[in-house]
């Protein structure tokens, strides 16, 4: 389970609360964040139930969104540190 999941489950466990009276209260289906925690459905929640989510547990906001990932110098290298070989030209791969 990810970080993001585990911190759902605990603040809500903390709460003694349940899923599904969380996930109506910020306005989403009643198995909605039972299905994100269990199944991993949606794989990231939309950031409108980020922050909704965040206030309805008392978690600082970052808490639920997924962590940011460097920009890609499209043309250096690629994710393995090779030489990028594709080259972009007018819109098509060369």
């Amino acid at each position: 389970m990810d970080r993001i999941r585990e911190a759902v489950c605990t603040a809500v466990a903390d709460l003694g609360e349940d899923f599904e009276d969380i996930s109506e209260r910020i306005g989403a289906e009643r198995f909605y964040l039972r299905r994100f925690v269990e199944r991993g459905v949606p794989r990231l929640l939309p950031t409108d139930l980020q922050h909704r989510l965040a206030a309805e547990l008392g978690l600082p906001a970052g808490v639920l969104s997924p962590p940011t990932a460097a920009p890609y110098a499209a043309g250096r290298t690629n994710v393995v540190g090779r030489p990028n070989l594709r080259v972009i030209q007018g819109g098509r791969a060369a």
